[in-house]
């Protein structure tokens, strides 16, 4: 009998095809003669699958496995440690190692790794809150005040706007053919959270005439208010989502001042917008604390915000529950760089847009003359032919005021006029009320309830002649 080494020096050192394929099939059948040897391969195969007709049933079917060995269906759950399934154990039941649809690169930090999958998600892209990004207080309101503005200007019929879809001011468009403002959401978040502009000081307070233009480069940061500032190649609502998006807050944390940020789709699912900054299509503003509700835990469950849309008015405020677009919302820092509280003295909580009349214009009422000035002062010339009320809020849209003591300021002091109410400035609760009324020296009121509706207004009776008077309005929050 040839020995295995032997049979493969032949096929080593054969030359021709048939020399080859001889030694080779000489080889297969000696291994096979020596392995079964001695053996019935036959017998051997029907004892070890007896009483069942083929090996793998009877596998299956094995009894008397020690249960030290033997592996019970299981779950694995993948941890931040290997989970070892030990050698030398019978399975028992199925073995499932978990997935994850959420186990994307979209969804994992740039430059890490999770099983395989590298991330592609920029740092900042979590929804986790840092515990710096701190509500901005008084400067908040007052950033909500500038974006009001533009709401009462167009509640109280000054200006007329049409919705502009990215094509407004910044592109040098400023009304359309029929004379209408031209706006969008981003021209409205750009004024307001970068530029500092509100509507008495934009350019649409004296814009008339059909088809107008403006330079875009005259539009600038005003110093008025702490956070104004340029806006760089901010220009439309994914621009502004991405500049603050590293000031990211829960939706159910909002508060005034707060930048929403939306996502629109299509009737088949598909975002309206796919070229730009997480398919960011419309922003708007957290409106007062007074349109903000919260449950038993002090969580946000519904809110209003002001913004521009293509719907009729344009410029509206809308509930947080007509909208599902919503993906994210951030928090522009309004402060100087000082640590602030909401009490602040030197902020005039007074209107920026008054009822009755705009900046730069003069109304007449009665015979009598009210001029507004860029400063927010008022002149008057004239006596009235009747008591005359000039209102700088609206009663029917009034404004708020949180629990706190105030300070109404800004009547001229006459003579003739120490007590009485033939003449002064007022300031009002909705159904009436009266709050305070100024003769000259001030007049300090305390707000009890949590938030108070008012409006306030100059009153002049016919009895008063009021050439040569300047009305300053101001209402200060003292405490």
């Amino acid at each position: 009998m040839p020995s295995i080494n032997k049979l493969l020096n032949n096929i080593k050192n054969a030359v021709y095809g048939i020399d080859i394929r001889k030694a080779i099939h000489d080889a297969i059948w000696q291994c096979y003669i020596d392995s079964t040897q001695g053996v019935d391969v036959n017998k051997e195969i029907e004892e070890a699958k007896a009483p069942y007709a083929t090996l793998k049933e009877r596998i299956e079917n094995i009894t008397g496995i020690s249960d030290d060995i033997k592996l019970s269906a299981k779950i694995y759950t993948p941890t931040t440690q290997n989970q070892v399934i030990s050698k030398g154990q019978y399975l028992a039941g199925d073995q499932t190692i978990l997935g994850d649809i959420n186990l994307k690169g979209e969804n994992i930090v740039k430059g890490k790794s999770i099983f395989g999958v590298n991330g592609t998600a920029e740092q900042g892209s979590s929804f986790d809150v840092d515990d710096k990004i701190v509500w901005s207080g008084c400067y908040a309101n007052q950033a909500v005040q500038a974006a009001r503005s533009y709401w009462d200007a167009r509640v109280d019929g000054q200006i007329k706007f049409a919705y502009s879809a990215g094509k407004s001011i910044f592109e040098g468009k400023l009304t359309n053919s029929v004379g209408n403002i031209l706006f969008d959401c981003s021209t409205f978040l750009v004024l307001v959270a970068f530029l500092g502009i509100d509507f008495a000081n934009s350019p649409f307070v004296n814009a008339s005439g059909n088809n107008k233009t403006i330079d875009a480069s005259t539009i600038v940061p005003i110093s008025k208010f702490p956070w104004a500032h340029d806006r760089g190649k901010v220009r439309y609502a994914a621009d502004i989502a991405e500049y603050f998006y590293s000031r990211l807050v829960p939706i159910d944390e909002v508060m005034p001042g707060d930048i929403t940020c939306h996502a629109g789709k299509n009737a088949d699912g598909t975002y309206k917008i796919k070229n730009r900054f997480k398919n960011i299509s419309h922003v708007g503003i957290v409106a007062e604390e007074k349109y903000i509700q919260r449950d038993a835990n002090g969580k946000v469950t519904y809110f209003e915000y002001y913004n521009v849309t293509s719907t009729e008015n344009v410029c509206i405020r809308t509930k947080s529950t007509s909208r599902d677009d919503i993906v994210f919302v951030v928090r522009p820092d309004y402060r100087p760089r000082i640590d602030v509280s909401e009490i602040n003295e030197t902020i005039n909580l007074m209107p920026l847009t008054y009822k009755s009349c705009k900046v730069g214009k003069t109304l007449t009422l009665n015979s009598m003359k009210f001029k507004v000035n860029t400063d927010g002062s008022i002149e008057t010339t004239g006596q009235p032919t009747s008591s005359t009320t000039f209102y700088l809020s609206h009663k029917s849209y009034p404004q708020y005021l949180k629990k706190g003591t105030y300070k109404l300021t800004g009547c001229p002091k006459r003579s003739d006029v120490t007590t009485g109410k033939t003449w002064g400035l007022a300031i009002r609760k909705k159904d009436g009320t009266e709050l305070a009324w100024d003769l000259g020296d001030g007049a300090t009121f305390t707000v009890t309830e949590d938030f108070a509706e008012i409006y306030i207004y100059i009153y002049i009776s016919k009895v008063k002649n009021s050439t040569g008077y300047k009305f300053t309005p101001k209402l200060i929050r003292t405490a």
